[in-house]
């Protein structure tokens, strides 16, 4: 269940139970920091949890107990692909961070440790090269967006 076309300020407004803020027509719970924003029709899920001074873009996808850190913008959607062992996922509109998993780290951690990870998680070797090239991509994708900043 997903909270659609709502301000930050509409949530903060809502009743809150046990610090949650409760939806007063479906009873969806939601948390959200001081100073976030949200932005024109984005979707906020159940259990989502949005720091301080987060920023989510406009039709933006925040899914179920998903958690948005303290000061941490999201202008589109991320990039989210899933392998045939575990999904990689781009954490910053940059591209500068990614998760796989529960592992959280920037992309250059990724790039000089994407193998020991693997191998202490029992990957097979097509499954390690599937990730190389999903890291590929996404270095393809960190350079392209550091283009279009400084053009």
């Amino acid at each position: 269940m997903s909270v659609y076309n709502v301000t930050a300020e509409e949530i903060r407004n809502w009743p809150i139970n046990d610090g949650w803020h409760v939806c007063p027509s479906s009873g969806i719970r939601v948390k959200i920091g001081k100073g976030a924003m949200i932005g024109k029709g984005a979707t906020i899920g159940e259990g989502a949890r949005i720091g301080e001074r987060a920023r989510i873009g406009e039709g933006a996808r925040i899914g179920e107990r998903a958690r948005i850190g303290e000061g941490i913008t999201i202008a589109r959607s991320p990039t989210y692909v899933q392998g045939t062992r575990y999904f990689v996922s781009s954490v910053r509109d940059d591209y500068s961070v990614l998760q796989s998993g529960c592992i959280i780290q920037p992309l250059e951690w990724w790039r000089n440790n994407m193998r020991q990870v693997a191998a202490k998680n029992g990957y097979s070797v097509s499954q390690i090269k599937e990730h190389e090239i999903y890291l590929e991509m996404y270095g393809k994708l960190y350079e392209l967006h550091k283009a279009e900043v400084t053009t």
